[in-house]
């Protein structure tokens, strides 16, 4: 199953780009290509050059090691090395961005910008009894949920949770997963 990594908002990470970072057992270099944030390996297949150190011409990396070269959108070798590849790692916004090229309705919820109060357990401390709608939300005029609870009822038929609710308190956890396969209706 994929996780889900907040690495930095787009506006930082567009000033940072090209670097690398750590994920769990990863190491992953985040690029700058026709204005959109991309994700490989930050690991050269051929000696494991640090690919975020290499020289970026056009849509490739240039491994600063030994000068493999790399897609910074694909993780392919260029013509005739395509089979050569580092894993690519996916963006919110890409995950958002194929959902729409796919016609997919997507709605993007950020719970952080929401309102709410935590759960109170009206109905049992088991997290797995919650029911809705929430006595909570429907007591407080001021509580945003509602728009994620109709979401998840009513709406979606995939679910991509990128910020997971933990029982108690508001996280967040998104932006990096492995690229995900086809989506028909999407609600981070």
């Amino acid at each position: 199953m994929a996780s889900w990594h907040r690495i930095g908002d787009a506006t930082t990470l567009r000033a940072r780009a090209p670097f690398f970072l750590n994920v769990e057992r990863h190491r992953i270099a985040v690029f700058l290509h026709d204005g959109r944030l991309t994700a490989i390996s930050d690991i050269c297949n051929h000696k494991g050059g640090p690919l975020s150190e290499g020289r970026v011409n056009g849509e490739f990396v240039t491994c600063p090691w030994h000068g493999w070269e790399y897609s910074i959108v694909t993780g392919k070798g260029p013509k005739g090395y395509d089979e050569e590849q580092v894993p690519v790692y996916a963006l919110l916004d890409q995950a958002m961005a194929r959902a729409g090229e796919l016609h997919a309705d997507t709605q993007l919820i950020n719970l952080r910008s929401l309102r709410f109060r935590t759960c109170e357990g009206n109905y049992s401390k088991a997290s797995h009894a919650c029911t809705w709608p929430c006595a909570i939300t429907e007591r407080d005029p001021d509580d945003q949920l509602t728009a994620v609870y109709e979401g998840l009822v009513h709406w979606a038929d995939v679910v991509l949770i990128s910020t997971p609710i933990r029982w108690g308190s508001p996280s967040s956890a998104r932006f990096i997963t492995d690229l995900p396969g086809e989506l028909t209706r999407v609600v981070p």
